[in-house]
């Protein structure tokens, strides 16, 4: 119960009662055989003074009654004579020096931010910064794959680019990975409660987050308009989409940076704009993310009933078919759970800034913040890993190009791939018109300006004869 140092004795103010205080007490000074001042119990602080040999100090912790700091200590001196120190100035009962009990708390983020927004507020902000090790599991997962996925997309990019193909969605899986890892690195890495004072920090990992969520539903939007192009057949030129790809990032910039601007000049005053109900200006990116969710959910839903439901002579042959009925899945898979965790990111605004919400604070909170951790997972899954031009890279992949658009695939065999000019026509090299049988599809791709020459060898046939057939290949 006490420690010595430098003659002045500390006793734990740990004893809820006048009873327990004395009891223990008295066993102590009943033990001991020198001089001491008796144990003592201050009724109005609630301190319990131990027995103090003469002639030295004591102190116990300050009391915590909202107005005196806990963390420093009130003192007591016992006389050479074993009595208590009494300072006839106040009063003759034993002096008790609250000097150091007076000394102001230093700044806690925490009660401090308590005051200013209210604890509920507050008791979101810590549940958002919660350290728990499943959140820290659901993170570092999610970096993880979606640094896969910016690799894996980088590779197909090049692949397609390589056979003149569209890349595009690839790009766009890209810089959607890339504003999930910004998202992800930032809750790593920031303290809500402890950066809610350092109000440039605390607004810029804010609107980061936001504008991370804006490109994200962006590229979900690009991606889905991609899957309806191709069951459309819309040739799309590709310094058209890198205007609207460089277009929609300056939207997206462009919001943020308004929202800021708002935020500064109706509540300089607040901190990171807590404090106040952020409908009043957030609107300026939330509407728009509302519009994308809408337009992502609707074409989503086109996507899926034309590539399921209709007819479409350029897609039934080969896997083309199914690569957009997979995508436009997933694509839809993926808004409706950021549709989810934004749902849940309201309820969380509502737990904070109404205060006859009666539902516990801490339920919402935890489940939004397994969701929000949960988010580059899902988008990596079902966006990437899941889709069936990336698992045709797999070695245990048969990935000839091309061999699925042909009834007979089985009998032939890839010589060389030649960029020719359109051409609807099948010409054979030094064969009879018998063995010159052949299929050919049509497709116009990206650039609309070539097809592809695929020169084949029938396996079964005799080594010296070949044939030449027109592919054209929407992928």
């Amino acid at each position: 119960m006490s420690v010595s140092s430098q003659d002045i004795i500390l006793w734990e103010n740990n004893f809820s009662s006048h009873h327990s205080c004395l009891e223990y007490m008295s066993s102590l000074s009943a033990n001991m055989t020198e001089p001491h001042c008796e144990p003592q119990w201050e009724r109005y602080t609630n301190l319990c003074w131990g027995p103090t040999p003469a002639g030295q100090k004591t102190k116990v912790p300050c009391p915590d009654d909202g107005y005196l700091n806990p963390q420093q200590f009130a003192f007591r001196s016992c006389l050479s004579n074993a009595s208590w120190y009494v300072n006839y100035s106040f009063d003759s009962k034993p002096y008790t020096d609250y000097t150091d009990c007076l000394i102001p708390l230093p700044n806690n983020a925490e009660e401090d931010l308590k005051k200013r927004v209210g604890e509920t507020i507050v008791l979101v902000l810590k549940g958002l910064d919660s350290s728990e090790t499943l959140h820290l599991t659901l993170h570092i997962i999610s970096i993880v794959m979606l640094v896969l996925t910016i690799v894996t997309s980088g590779v197909m990019v090049l692949r397609l680019h390589s056979l003149r193909k569209d890349p595009y969605k690839y790009i766009v899986l890209i810089f959607g990975s890339l504003a999930l890892l910004l998202n992800n690195a930032i809750t790593l890495s920031s303290s809500t409660v402890e950066d809610v004072w350092q109000s440039t920090k605390c607004r810029t990992a804010k609107y980061l987050v936001i504008l991370s969520s804006l490109v994200l539903y962006m590229c979900l939007y690009f991606y889905i308009f991609l899957c309806v192009a191709s069951i459309l057949r819309l040739a799309i030129g590709s310094s058209r989409v890198k205007i609207i790809m460089a277009s929609a990032l300056v939207v997206a910039v462009t919001l943020v940076a308004t929202e800021v601007t708002v935020e500064i000049q109706l509540y300089s005053v607040q901190l990171c704009g807590f404090g106040s109900s952020p409908a009043s200006y957030h609107w300026i990116t939330t509407g728009p993310k509302i519009i994308l969710v809408i337009s992502i959910i609707t074409m989503g839903i086109v996507s899926i009933f034309g590539s399921f439901y209709l007819q479409h002579p350029h897609l039934q042959k080969g896997r083309n078919l199914n690569i957009i009925r997979q995508q436009s899945v997933s694509a839809l898979i993926v808004t409706l759970y950021n549709m989810i965790r934004e749902i849940l990111l309201a309820l969380v605004y509502g737990v904070a800034y109404m205060s006859y919400f009666d539902s516990p604070v801490h339920v919402y909170v935890r489940i939004f913040s397994i969701v929000n951790a949960a988010q580059g997972i899902v988008f990596s899954l079902f966006m990437c890993f899941v889709d069936l031009q990336v698992i045709s890279l797999l070695p245990c992949v048969n990935t000839q190009h091309g061999k699925s658009i042909m009834d007979d695939s089985r009998h032939y065999s890839f010589i060389s791939v030649v960029k020719r000019r359109r051409s609807n026509s099948v010409k054979g090299i030094g064969a009879s018109p018998r063995q010159t049988e052949a299929k050919a599809a049509s497709f116009d791709n990206l650039s609309g300006e070539y097809a592809y020459a695929v020169t084949v060898k029938r396996a079964e046939s005799q080594p010296k004869v070949y044939e030449t057939m027109i592919v054209h290949d929407p992928y």
